[in-house]
């Protein structure tokens, strides 16, 4: 700061700045200081509460045989209670502390696990450990909204989807959870709410993690046997995935924290690359001619429910002039979506197709990286290309002669686009 005052000082002197502009700079970074400050009280706040509530449990734990059963009883409600003061000193003594309210709020949602697992266990009340959860979220819910925790909206986040995986996955249950559904609406005022505040920033990037990878996870429950239509649904989420990431909430976000549009675009990759194998065709080729009910099963009425969710955000886009005709991307679960519907007639066709798709998409991906002078886009786009090929290297006859030139030119493909792109951002800067 104390540089900062003389550098201000010297402007002054020299008449490049007057003395208001002088103070609005030394006021922005005054706040930014502050900001920074916060920003790192709030996490050492979280992970203090959260290491607190783990060594009272592991002091607890250590004794807990030689204890009566009330004094179990006291220590089950112990953590409780210190939770609750602790956010009742958030709320009414330190309202403007982002810290104060974190730390409290996730010390107090831990304590309401440990409270509910401890007294089940005292008293030896049978149950699942997906209505343990279910108890665990829905009494927690209030403090998303009574502290504005974000960590806590995170905590919840996972917690959903652990109690959807144990209610699908652990009890071989393959119905698609509707409750998670329900409890992931939850958390979505909280999530809106983060978009209008400016100091929501590095949660809301948290955030946009963490809600696509849930849906990933869960979308298989909604499988029943037919592996091959279970990837064109999940091609059709990371199309919606995708779509969600160009939303005009996230125009001025950077990419590292649009998870919706990084998970979305890699996963359609993956399933590109998966359907540009021979087998993956040969399979649905058999399976459609021996099973006219994959048409109506759960995996394809999904797809199709996805796909409409998918296209009316297109078409909003398109109302709000926020979408490119020919962006490749937005388009890929469609092209699919007709590539998969020739698949079940002609398996080669349809292979090939799909490594047409995936030449285009990365040739168009270098192309826009060099346009934008991105690297990040451009290195992507040659990554595709090369995935494309060492997935080739496996199922080709091509001799190792041939294989290794084509390793060696997409070896000099990276240098040179890198060279290029960096070196035209030098001429610019001159």
């Amino acid at each position: 700061m104390v540089n900062l005052e003389k550098d201000i000082s010297l402007l002054i002197e020299a008449g490049v700045i007057d003395q208001p502009t002088a103070i609005r700079i030394q006021q922005f970074y005054e706040k930014g200081k502050a900001e920074g400050s916060n920003r790192l009280f709030t996490i050492f706040a979280i992970l203090g509460a959260t290491l607190v509530g783990l060594g009272i449990i592991l002091l607890v734990a250590h004794n807990w045989d030689e204890l009566s059963k009330l004094t179990k009883v006291g220590f089950s409600f112990l953590p409780l209670l210190i939770g609750q003061l602790a956010s009742f000193y958030a709320m009414k003594k330190r309202p403007e502390s982002r810290g104060w309210a974190e730390g409290s709020a996730v010390f107090l949602f831990l304590a309401i696990g440990t409270s509910i697992s401890l007294i089940s266990q005292i008293y030896n009340i049978p149950g699942s450990i997906r209505l343990f959860l279910l108890s665990w979220l829905l009494i927690a819910a209030p403090l998303i909204y009574l502290l504005r925790s974000s960590m806590v909206n995170l905590l919840f986040i996972a917690g959903s989807t652990w109690f959807a995986w144990e209610n699908v996955f652990e009890n071989n249950n393959y119905t698609f959870p509707w409750l998670y559904l329900g409890l992931i609406g939850l958390t979505l005022p909280h999530y809106y709410q983060l978009f209008k505040l400016e100091r929501g920033r590095n949660f809301r990037g948290f955030h946009n993690w963490f809600y696509p990878l849930s849906f990933t996870i869960i979308l298989g429950s909604v499988g029943e046997n037919n592996d091959e239509v279970l990837l064109f649904t999940y091609m059709n989420l990371f199309g919606l995935l995708y779509q969600i990431g160009q939303l005009s909430f996230f125009e001025n976000a950077r990419l590292r924290i649009n998870g919706w549009k990084i998970i979305g675009s890699l996963g359609m990759v993956v399933i590109l690359l998966l359907s540009s194998f021979h087998w993956f065709w040969e399979d649905l080729f058999l399976l459609s001619k021996n099973d006219l009910n994959i048409w109506i099963s759960r995996e394809m009425l999904s797809s199709f429910a996805l796909m409409l969710i998918t296209a009316t955000i297109i078409l909003f886009r398109f109302k709000r002039n926020n979408i490119r005709l020919f962006e490749i991307q937005d388009y890929l679960f469609l092209a699919f979506f007709l590539v998969f519907i020739l698949g079940v007639l002609q398996a080669e066709l349809a292979q090939l197709l799909c490594n047409l798709l995936l030449l285009a998409l990365g040739l168009l991906l270098i192309k826009k990286g060099n346009r934008i002078n991105h690297l990040g886009v451009l290195n992507y786009g040659l990554l595709i290309l090369t995935a494309l090929v060492v997935c080739r290297f496996f199922d080709t006859h091509l001799s190792f002669i041939i294989r290794g030139l084509l390793f060696i030119a997409l070896g000099f493909g990276f240098f040179y686009a890198n060279y290029h792109l960096l070196k035209k951002r030098k001429a610019r800067e001159i």
